[in-house]
């Protein structure tokens, strides 16, 4: 299990700046805009450039081949039903990003969009199913808390539904930089003690089905003695929480939420070799994994193209648990428009679609020994990945446990529920069922 200066290490997609607040924004999905679409063909993930291959809804892209996203893509509820929810906390979106994330061809359902009401307490937005965005009506830019240009959220959960393509999510709006004029208001701020925010999450696991917790940011301040109760309450209730290891290449173990004990720290890995043409006495030659080294922690290649944080140096409270791809991945820029980016802030989205795969997985076989369901805790979740991760004995300080095969994890968690379901099916966790 995991066991936290007032400087903050959010990562958003802007340059590093100090705000009045006295919190340090530092980036983690840095989203390079390329001055030039003559690179529009390639099939890496050169940060820049446009995603050429339509859209990402097919494990087609090389990080998701990575995870073998392919292998476990016959298994995806074409009905979107993954027997559990994820709660992505972020950044406000827009009501244009809003219908592009619930009407293109990589959709989720916003369920629930949830901000702060001026006077206390928590607003609920949206419902089930693809909702109305007519103009005038109740779900505006003012009512979402949007702030033109600052997309993060929208970004993070466009990678997100690469993977979990139609699930069920509740998205939670907060702001970081309260000495920004917003003319659309604030979503919940000062997180690490903002008892609404937590308290809304804790009493409605239940109700919405919460079984995922994506959290794209980090920062040094402590959190209060209530929302540590509240956030081990939820970790009770069988939630697996994440959250991004951050983007400065340093240790980043006494960040508010990675060193609570159940939050677990994702940092990133190289899905892919991407070189440069260089000189050297003899002439030129190419570095063919310069900005990329397949298998590698993002940041130690000569050039990369990002520089992932990671923790502790012992396995424990304050530790990195696994990396995902983060360095050269596909997100949603525009209407079914998709352009590459950086950072921890999307390998975290990955692992908490994985593990909601793990949730459904597991659903699937409890109930096809005709026993009566219950969802896993959140240690089972862990451990499901753990087992289907890349070095699941070998633990590293930089890459944890390593990065999930889907299709290992589809298995593993899918002969768990038998088991669990019916300790006489003959399952084995890791073997086929």
């Amino acid at each position: 299990m995991k066991n936290g200066l007032a400087i903050v290490l959010m990562y958003l997609i802007m340059t590093p700046m100090l705000l009045g607040t006295g919190r340090q924004i530092q980036e983690t999905a840095d989203v390079k805009i390329s001055k030039s679409e003559s690179k529009v063909g390639r099939l890496d993930g050169t940060p820049g450039d446009l995603y050429a291959l339509g859209v990402p809804d097919d494990c087609n892209d090389a990080a998701l081949m990575y995870m073998n996203c392919q292998d476990w893509l016959p298994y995806r509820p074409t009905n979107g039903d993954f027997k559990g929810t994820t709660l992505i906390i972020d950044v406000p979106f827009s009501q244009k990003q809003w219908g592009m994330l619930e009407s293109g061809d990589l959709k989720v359902d916003i369920i629930r969009y949830i901000v702060p009401y001026s006077s206390g307490g928590v607003k609920e937005i949206g419902n089930y199913g693809v909702d109305p965005l007519p103009e005038g009506g109740s779900i505006t830019d003012k009512s979402l808390r949007y702030y033109e240009g600052d997309d993060h959220g929208f970004y993070v959960t466009s990678v997100y539904s690469e993977i979990a393509k139609g699930s069920n999510v509740i998205f939670a709006a907060v702001s970081f930089n309260t000495s920004r004029p917003q003319p659309n208001g604030y979503g919940f701020t000062d997180i690490e003690g903002n008892l609404d925010l937590w308290e809304w999450i804790d009493s409605n696991i239940v109700k919405y089905d919460i079984d995922v917790i994506s959290m794209s940011f980090s920062f040094y301040d402590k959190a209060i003695p209530g929302v540590n109760r509240l956030i081990n309450s939820i970790y009770s209730q069988g939630v697996l929480m994440l959250t991004s290891m951050g983007n400065d290449g340093g240790n980043t173990q006494e960040s508010f939420p990675q060193y609570h004990p159940y939050v677990y720290g994702v940092g990133s890995i190289d899905h892919e070799n991407r070189g440069i043409w260089r000189w050297s006495y003899w002439g030129p030659y190419y570095d063919g994994d310069y900005y990329s080294r397949e298998g590698s922690f993002s940041g130690d290649a000569e050039g990369s193209n990002l520089y992932s944080s990671y923790g502790s140096a012992t396995y424990g409270p304050k530790s990195t648990d696994f990396v995902m791809p983060g360095n050269g991945i596909p997100y949603m820029e525009d209407f079914n428009v998709y352009r590459y980016g950086t950072g921890t802030s999307f390998s975290t989205p990955y692992l908490a679609a994985a593990a909601l795969v793990a949730v459904l997985a597991y659903n699937r076989g409890y109930r096809d020994t005709g026993a009566s369901y219950s969802d896993p805790s959140a240690s089972q979740i862990y451990s499901m990945l753990r087992n289907a991760a890349s070095r699941p004995s070998d633990w590293d300080q930089k890459l944890g446990f390593g990065y999930i095969d889907l299709y290992e994890l589809y298995s593993e968690a899918y002969a768990l529920g038998r088991l669990n379901g019916n300790p006489d099916s003959g399952c084995v966790p890791g073997l086929p069922c």
